[in-house]
């Protein structure tokens, strides 16, 4: 069984996130043909968790929610020729919750 939350259990290997962010991507070419591009990037857009619940024993539940959400991240391009390459990154996702973005709004708009 999973980790307990109240009367829940999280059934383990059941949850599933999806992201989907506009993201804007800037890189700098290296080199004399300009092959290896380093590059940054970020975006913003909606990110949305599922996951099934086992309640009492026996029933199970399902719950899902989408909340607004972020992410930056660097990595490299790497090009073998003029159509065909790689690319390796690696991003770090941040979601928020409507009681965070509540309390950003309010922090900006004074006490």
């Amino acid at each position: 069984m999973g980790p307990l939350l109240g009367c829940f259990a999280f059934i383990p290997d059941n949850g599933h996130a999806s992201s989907y962010l506009a993201n804007a991507i800037g890189a700098i070419p290296l080199g004399a043909n300009g092959r290896i591009q380093p590059f940054i990037s970020g975006g913003v857009g909606t990110i949305r968790v599922s996951a099934r619940a086992l309640l009492d024993g026996a029933r199970t539940i399902a719950a899902s929610s989408s909340v607004w959400g972020t992410n930056i991240g660097a990595g490299i391009l790497a090009f073998a020729n003029d159509r065909v390459g790689l690319r390796g990154d690696f991003r770090h996702y941040r979601a928020f919750s409507d009681c965070e973005l509540q309390r950003a709004g309010r922090r900006r708009a004074g006490p």
